[in-house]
Formats: structure tokens, sequence, C-alpha cells
């Protein structure tokens, strides 16, 4: 199932991939306007931001970027 990420709920568990092709379990914490506030879990200081509009799907309880789909 498909859904964008201003769909999921504040503090969704999700999986980003890093430059360097890496995967990284993160949180989406909320929403602040039309982009994100997410960090990453290993480190809580470490703050990202996606487009609110951005496709994300369920993988194995955590969402992910739609495959194709640029954040």
């Amino acid at each position: 199932m498909t859904k964008k990420l201003y769909e999921l709920p504040d503090n969704s568990p999700i999986r980003v991939t890093m430059i360097d092709g890496s995967r990284e379990d993160a949180t989406f914490g909320h929403l602040d306007g039309m982009y994100s506030y997410c960090y990453l879990d290993r480190d809580h200081s470490e703050v990202f931001h996606l487009k609110g509009d951005t496709p994300m799907v369920e993988v194995d309880g955590r969402w992910e970027f739609e495959e194709g789909a640029a954040a």
C-alpha cells in the first residue's frame, strides 16, 4: 500500500537510504508546513526533512520511499 508521507501518523518508523547506499532506521516526527521533521534513530540530533507528498510504502513494519520516488 502506498501513502504520502503526510498521511502517516506522527512518530511513524521509516527507513531511508543514505548517500553511500546503506539503509538507516529513522522516525518521521511530524509535518512542519510542506516539509517533515525526521531524525535518525541512532542519533536523534541528526535531523532531516522530506517533502510532505513523498510517496512511501510499508515494508516489514517501516515506511520506505516508493521505488523511483525522489524525496
